[in-house]
């Protein structure tokens, strides 16, 4: 059994990769808003010492908002996403 750790558990295809990882006999942690931020580096070391795989479902998926907001999407979708692959 394989320990993954999955980071936007909470949204769409996290919830759709988690069950079908379980189905397969993985064991999933799951980490996802509000507990965790991706932004935040104590969070991304916490997820990648808890498993040997990590699979990254985060992401700042609100298009409309995001125009107006484009600095928090860049920093999700970009920086936040730079950094986990950084740390890995």
């Amino acid at each position: 059994m394989t320990k993954i750790a999955l980071i936007g558990a909470g949204g769409m295809l996290g919830g759709d990769f988690a069950n079908f990882a379980i189905g397969h006999g993985h064991e999933v942690l799951r980490f996802g808003l509000p507990e965790f931020d991706i932004r935040r580096p104590d969070n991304i070391r916490e997820a990648l010492e808890s498993a040997g795989i990590v699979v990254n479902c985060a992401a700042y998926t609100d298009v409309d908002r995001a125009e107006t907001d484009a600095d928090a999407c860049r920093e999700i979708n970009a920086g936040a996403a730079g950094m986990l692959a950084d740390e890995c």
